[in-house]
């Protein structure tokens, strides 16, 4: 594969992710304060968001940064490499503990919704207050891991 066509793919994945979190969580702010009739399709969407865009962009930035760090001769040895590892590792770990909350906060929405309820039960205020951390830090992560790939520390 050319570096080019790579290094487009790499970057491409980075803003999809960034972008994706970003969506989420204004997504995740407006079904908060809608009814369930229009929560439930706005969760529905973050979870559609999820398994389409942020999904395999966190599969591709490492696949693609690794190899670029070889195409461009860094190989694995610079720190900023090992930190933006350390940082892609941990946003997909808080991808895999995130999917648990946000599939309750859908189920939730969707019951609210079948049930013709006026607002949504207490027990997505919960679960949304635990899920809303592991999305926060995301954002920081993703912040982190551009300005790490960015500036190259030493």
């Amino acid at each position: 594969m050319h570096v080019e066509v790579l290094l487009i793919l790499h970057l491409f994945s980075v803003s999809a992710m960034l972008g994706a979190t970003v969506v989420n969580g204004l997504l995740h702010a407006r079904a908060r304060r809608s009814p369930p009739s229009e929560a439930a399709p706005l969760v529905g969407g973050i979870m559609a968001v999820n398994r389409w865009v942020m999904g395999p962009s966190l599969v591709l930035i490492p696949a693609s940064g690794v190899w670029l760090a070889f195409a461009f001769g860094f190989g694995l040895t610079p720190s900023w490499i090992h930190w933006g590892i350390g940082l892609s590792s941990a946003l997909i770990l808080a991808f895999v503990v995130g999917v648990w909350p946000e599939h309750r906060l859908e189920v939730l929405a969707n019951d609210a919704a079948k049930a013709g309820r006026e607002a949504l039960p207490p027990a997505y205020r919960a679960t949304f207050l635990r899920a809303a951390p592991i999305g926060f830090g995301a954002l920081v992560l993703s912040i982190a891991a551009i300005t790490v790939m960015v500036v190259k520390p030493t």
